[in-house]
């Protein structure tokens, strides 16, 4: 489960530093002709951490859970192993 909880980390760094970069520029450049019409976009203050947050969070947890059942099913193909993943409310 580490394993994919690191794999997630470092899947989710990429995505966040685009949402850094490319939401600083359309904000820039969109939020501009919003205001005249009385709209506005988040603010990258707010927005850019609770990407950033939830990319990570999604990222870590995802892939910690596929990389689990992952390494099951190869150790079943090579070994011929059968793994229990069933969980504690499953028995």
């Amino acid at each position: 489960m580490l394993e994919g909880a690191f794999i997630g980390l470092l899947g989710a760094a990429i995505p966040s530093v685009l949402v850094f970069f490319i939401y600083n520029m359309v904000y820039q450049s969109v939020n501009k002709s919003l205001v005249g019409q009385n709209l506005s976009m988040i603010t990258p203050d707010v927005f850019i951490p609770l990407m950033t947050v939830l990319l990570f969070v999604i990222g870590i947890f995802h892939w910690g859970n596929r990389i689990r059942y992952f390494n099951a099913s190869i150790l079943e193909d090579l070994v011929g192993y059968k793994c229990n993943l069933q969980t504690k409310s499953e028995k």
